[in-house]
């Protein structure tokens, strides 16, 4: 996740394991291409699922995938964090954007964890459960930015700050984020199995 990628639940272990091997040995450019490849192949399900999983932003989202699909990704990537923080809203609840690193946010999504994941998951997958409860690369503020390895920061980004983001490894990212948000919308779904 300090690289920006989050796992889908549809990841498997063995591809997650082999791009992290390659991100902590320093082969980055190996990570990566695992990585973009696993979400290439699952962006047009992942957008189907988050329109039918948000209705009231499906129109939205079909737009940003359409401009995805495009190459258009200074267009993409801001729409679709937007819409990521919306998500999480909703499902972590007001004023509790996984954008936000303030302590009570913080707080709040991780009381939101500890009340609505199964206790097998999260003693299984607790870098999966409480990522969203942590200062990461894409939410980091100013202060926590540095030294951080990804440079898609959704502050940036959003605020005009960023004009080296449009890529198409950026736009996976942001889809790999988004999804991951989404995927605290079905917690009673969500088991160790």
């Amino acid at each position: 996740m300090d690289n920006g990628w989050f796992i889908s639940l549809e990841t498997p272990c063995q591809l997650f394991n082999s791009a992290a091997r390659y991100f902590r040995l320093g082969k980055t450019d190996y990570g990566e291409a695992i990585m973009t490849q696993h979400f290439r192949d699952l962006t047009e399900k992942i957008g189907a699922d988050l329109q039918e999983q948000f209705p009231c932003r499906a129109k939205i989202i079909q737009k940003a995938f359409e401009a995805h699909r495009r190459k258009e990704f200074e267009l993409s990537i801001p729409t679709m964090l937007a819409q990521a923080d919306g998500i999480g809203e909703e499902i972590f609840g007001f004023d509790t954007s996984p954008s936000s690193t303030g302590k009570d946010a913080m707080i709040r999504r991780n009381q939101f964890i500890e009340r609505s994941i199964e206790p097998s998951l999260k003693a299984t997958f607790p870098v999966y459960c409480f990522a969203v409860a942590s200062v990461l690369p894409i939410n980091a503020n100013k202060d926590k930015r540095l030294g951080l390895p990804s440079s898609l920061n959704r502050h940036l980004v959003l605020h005009g700050l960023s004009t080296d983001y449009p890529t198409e490894t950026n736009a996976l990212k942001t889809i790999s984020w988004m999804q991951y948000i989404a995927s605290f919308g079905s917690c009673n779904q969500i088991s160790a199995a």
